[in-house]
């Protein structure tokens, strides 16, 4: 890593335990204050329906320091296939004090028939009660389009085009992983399935 043309850090990048789970860890000098400053980011892999766990965490040593002065640390527990939040937690230590700063949950409603998301609601914690979760979002999901009939529709044929891959709600995604997609190229569109 460098800062002002000068290395002032390093980057590392571990995958597994899981095939699809990586953890990046950096570590850099604050050129003003001198403190060594340690990221660490975990990506593990729930389920293979894109379920996934994240943790972040940043830790400030003061100059000379063995012990952090400051961690904060913000813990998605999991998320769901769709990318709907079900658990997510950020704490911040200070000197050896930790205090949650936010903690959010979310419920999901699924189709009994095809499992895609009905009805969403987030809730975070209560400023006053820590351990009271108050809604602040509702997402209702509707207007689903039945792809099944959907086979190689071929509008025009243009190979140079690049390949742009759409879930089934036509949200545009940049690394398919496995499921059903619309794909795009040029003007052909077609429907795959990634395992």
């Amino acid at each position: 890593m460098l800062s002002g043309g000068k290395e002032n850090g390093s980057l590392s990048v571990v995958y597994g335990p899981g095939e699809k789970d990586y953890t990046v860890t950096s570590e850099s000098i604050d050129s003003y204050w001198g403190d060594r400053i340690v990221a660490l980011t975990e990506w593990r892999e729930i389920n293979p329906y894109n379920s996934f766990s994240i943790l972040d965490k940043t830790e400030t040593y003061s100059e000379g320091s063995e012990e952090p002065s400051v961690s904060s640390s913000f813990e998605s527990i999991t998320r769901d296939a769709y990318g709907n939040l079900i658990e997510g937690l950020l704490t911040n230590e200070y000197y050896g004090m930790t205090s949650i700063l936010e903690h959010q949950t979310g419920v999901v409603e699924y189709d009994a028939t095809y499992g895609y998301p009905l009805v969403y609601t987030e809730s975070q914690m209560d400023f006053y009660d820590q351990d009271k979760q108050v809604p602040f979002l509702l997402k209702e999901f509707s207007d689903y389009i039945n792809v099944a009939g959907v086979e190689n529709v071929a509008v025009g044929n243009d190979e140079t085009k690049p390949v742009e891959y759409y879930n089934i709600q036509g949200v545009r995604v940049q690394n398919p992983t496995s499921g059903l997609y619309i794909v795009r190229q040029g003007s052909k569109v077609s429907k795959v399935v990634i395992r």
